[in-house]
């Protein structure tokens, strides 16, 4: 169901590329192997970028060249969806997904119109009447249906969890999440309920922060180039609501917290996916009405951006991204046609004519220039690593894919 399938043709490879299984590698999502239990190709983001990880000996340059048609399409996707890269890929003139409004967020797959129409609450919750006037007024346009409950099945679009249904969650919470839907939770559900999707590592924090006001909106922005952000207007909260610090939560992308220090919101995905982490006690229906409307805005982009739930979000009529062909894939970003325009080959490459053709014909609407070179940097679109670059990277790979 990844979208690098669904828009890359696959047939079975009878003699594949030879390699080390990755089927151990933490949080990656693989696309094929040599076997049902084996890993050969699949890829992980950070932050705005992606690594697509390959386990095939393509750089002896000894495939026949019909073979390199097929290598050089499925290479096109992967040089053009990292996840805030240009848009393009296999069929660059395919329009594949329309995202209108809300928010892309980093380290998520593209979004798309999905079907799902019920949304549920997850324990008591005093903010339900305000839940469903969100429902009513702000996602009229998408009918879902509220109601209460704590087992998610493929028609629910999203579940808030609170304080007293925090313990309520099993695998079933995971497999939800990892089919596509999303969860946002509570002033102190956040810990269970990472726990419950992501194995293991959020502990609740000794210390609750905040004036417990119920409001949503942090006092303090993080990442301001998340597009949650560039589609969501911020503004400092000074009375923001009380919670548990998320700072040490293995893998979060955080949106804000109580100081430059702290985290109070964020989120994270698993497959198709995402958990909005909320520490806020919002659920005791306590704010103001116009603090509501604040709430309501962000509430809608949190429940239509999941990762491949509809698109949509604060603002459902403006466009926001369009992505045309190639591979969105699951966990990684949104994609946007960029400006970075060289190609680095990291390492000997007996293969270097077959990328340079793969340039000049599959690519060469982008102009991109194929060098050599191992240190990437802000106008590197992707860089190959071979064999015998594996071990010239540091600590500027890592920047450079994030």
């Amino acid at each position: 169901g990844d979208l690098f399938w669904k828009h890359n043709r696959y047939h079975p490879e009878k003699k594949p590329g030879c390699g080390y299984d990755m089927s151990k590698y933490p949080g990656i999502t693989c696309l094929g192997g040599w076997s049902r239990s084996t890993c050969s190709f699949g890829y992980k983001c950070k932050g705005s970028g992606r690594v697509w990880l390959l386990e095939s000996d393509w750089q002896d340059g000894e495939v026949h060249r019909s073979n390199w048609v097929v290598a050089s399409r499925l290479f096109s996707s992967m040089i053009l969806n990292g996840a805030r890269g240009p848009s393009g890929g296999a069929a660059p003139r395919r329009p594949v997904v329309r995202h209108r409004g809300g928010a892309a967020g980093r380290g998520c797959a593209a979004m798309r119109r999905g079907t799902r129409k019920t949304l549920l609450v997850c324990g008591r919750c005093s903010a339900y009447p305000n839940l469903a006037k969100v429902n009513r007024e702000n996602l009229r346009r998408y009918k879902f249906r509220l109601a209460r409950g704590c087992r998610p099945n493929s028609n629910t679009q999203a579940m808030f969890v609170t304080r007293s249904g925090k313990n309520s969650g099993g695998r079933h919470w995971a497999n939800y999440v990892n089919s596509g839907g999303i969860i946002i939770t509570e002033w102190s559900a956040s810990a269970p309920v990472y726990n419950y999707v992501f194995g293991r590592g959020a502990r609740k924090a000794g210390r609750m922060l905040g004036t417990c006001s119920d409001r949503i909106m942090p006092q303090v922005q993080h990442n301001r180039g998340d597009l949650f952000w560039k589609h969501n207007r911020y503004h400092p909260e000074k009375k923001p609501g009380c919670g548990y610090d998320m700072s040490k939560y293995p893998g979060i992308t955080c949106l804000g917290g109580w100081s430059r220090s702290t985290c109070s919101f964020g989120y994270k995905c698993k497959g198709s996916g995402r958990v909005w982490l909320l520490e806020s006690d919002w659920q005791d229906g306590e704010v103001h009405r116009s603090n509501w409307v604040v709430a309501s805005r962000l509430f809608s982009s949190m429940i239509l951006n999941g990762a491949r739930g509809p698109s949509g979000g604060a603002a459902p009529r403006r466009p926001v991204v369009r992505h045309r062909g190639g591979a969105a894939g699951r966990g990684c970003a949104a994609m946007r046609r960029g400006t970075r325009k060289t190609l680095l080959v990291c390492g000997r490459c007996s293969a270097y004519p077959n990328l340079a053709k793969v340039n000049r014909e599959n690519l060469r609407r982008y102009k991109f220039r194929l060098a050599r070179g191992c240190r990437p940097n802000s106008n590197t679109q992707a860089m190959f690593v071979t064999r015998s670059g594996k071990n010239s990277g540091g600590r500027h790979w890592a920047n450079y894919v994030n």
